[in-house]
């Protein structure tokens, strides 16, 4: 016999021994479950005395599979780490000086719906954190990506609401999480926005 059919015959005479032993594992379960358990653990023992020997035979596969599996989770757990899905997050603070009530008006019954009318599926996020004691607010907006940003922003500029918004708060710090297009860049630079592009963690 060759080398290679006295490895195919190894190799299903592991696999065929896993699987027995496999099934009288679980048969051995079942069977304690009911109550009878010196029934249950003889099954078990013999399961375990078809487990080891199907290891052996497939020694060789089991360390190669082992392997792989090792370096796949370690490759999913560097790939969770470090990629970028393209979102762009960009936080807001501001002052106000109008009554609280009058900006919450604003907020929820005017600002609000018209942006969900302008936006689409690229907009993850519109919050607004406000501290009454302090007169500050932050706005929060999450995109899929920059071009989604760049799309809202247009249809947003110089509407009334957006003069109306900018009437009643000042931009204290804009802080852009993630890459702007170089277009956007060059229409929001008057804000002065602060632009940390991502460099790595979980997501």
């Amino acid at each position: 016999m060759n080398s290679a059919l006295l490895t195919k015959i190894r190799k299903i005479t592991g696999w065929a021994l896993i699987i027995i032993s496999t099934i009288l594992m679980f048969i051995s379960i079942f069977i304690a479950t009911t109550g009878e358990l010196l029934k249950g653990g003889g099954i078990y023992v013999a399961s375990q005395l078809t487990w080891y020997p199907g290891l052996a035979l497939l020694g060789p596969e089991i360390v190669q599979k082992s392997k792989e599996i090792w370096n796949n989770f370690i490759q999913s757990i560097k790939n969770g780490f470090t990629q970028n899905k393209g979102e762009v997050t960009v936080v807001i603070d501001l002052s106000f000086s109008a009554p609280i009530d009058e900006v919450k008006d604003f907020i929820l019954n005017e600002q609000s719906p018209f942006i969900l009318s302008k936006s689409d599926e690229n907009l993850l996020k519109f919050e607004w954190f406000i501290d009454e004691a302090t007169n500050t607010a932050t706005l929060l907006e999450v995109f899929a990506n920059a071009e989604g940003f760049e799309l809202l922003a247009g249809k947003v500029m110089g509407t009334p609401v957006n003069l109306k918004f900018r009437d009643l708060f000042t931009v204290e710090k804009m802080t852009i999480l993630g890459e702007p297009t170089e277009s956007l860049k060059e229409t929001i630079a008057v804000m002065n926005p602060v632009i940390k592009p991502y460099t790595g963690g979980l997501n």
